[in-house]
């Protein structure tokens, strides 16, 4: 029993990192059409756009999937 929670928790860990990474870069901010791309404040700005949301999104998948990874290594060394 204990191994298939072990077993659930890291698919679902994959799952999130797989989830998360896929809205992450599917809501990438991008420079609209109206907007001129050549700008250097254009671009400073989307850089740092950029850069805050791949932190976040890191964090947040990250975070979670660390908690499921380290509570099934803690199971399974503790049914060992």
């Amino acid at each position: 029993m204990q191994t298939l929670i072990i077993l659930i928790l890291r698919l679902s860990s994959i799952v999130w990192l797989l989830a998360i990474g896929y809205s992450g870069w599917s809501s990438l901010p991008v420079i609209p059409l109206d907007v001129s791309p050549n700008d250097e404040a254009t671009l400073s700005a989307l850089n740092a756009a950029r850069q805050t949301h791949v932190l976040r999104v890191a964090a947040v998948a990250l975070v979670p999937a660390a908690i499921g990874f380290a509570v099934s290594a803690w199971l399974s060394r503790r049914s060992a």
